[in-house]
């Protein structure tokens, strides 16, 4: 969000067009939806308003996963159009970490499974 900020402050002061840019490109990329940047963690907030923690993070989980296969072809075609090798490094660094969080989720599913499983017995 401090990317906004200073977008709207650049453009304010007529600060140059190459911050503001830069500004857009940094804001627009943490705002993508998956899990743990700002977008997924937006998102997982949202969702567990409306239905409940658990629901929220398996819901976050499956679409870091959609948006992250999507970004990918996307990525793919972005770097041998103009011959980047940028995007490809942006890429690998946005599979890293939806790898370390998927690993997490399959973590926090389990102990889910293990506390439904310990209220189900105890309830008896």
């Amino acid at each position: 969000m401090v990317n906004l900020i200073f977008i709207i402050l650049f453009v304010i002061f007529g600060v140059n067009s190459e911050l503001i840019y830069v500004n857009i490109l940094i804001f627009l990329f943490n705002m993508i939806t998956i899990y743990p940047l700002d977008g997924g963690r937006i998102l997982k907030y949202i969702l567990c308003f409306f239905v409940g923690r658990f629901k929220a993070l398996r819901i976050t989980n499956i679409l870091s996963n959609l948006t992250a296969i999507i970004l990918t072809i996307f990525i793919f075609v972005l770097s041998i159009y103009f011959k980047n090798i940028a995007y490809v490094f942006m890429n690998i660094y946005i599979l890293i970490i939806l790898i370390v969080e998927n690993k997490k989720y399959r973590i926090k599913k389990e102990m889910y499974k293990i506390l439904e499983n310990y209220i189900a017995i105890n309830k008896d």
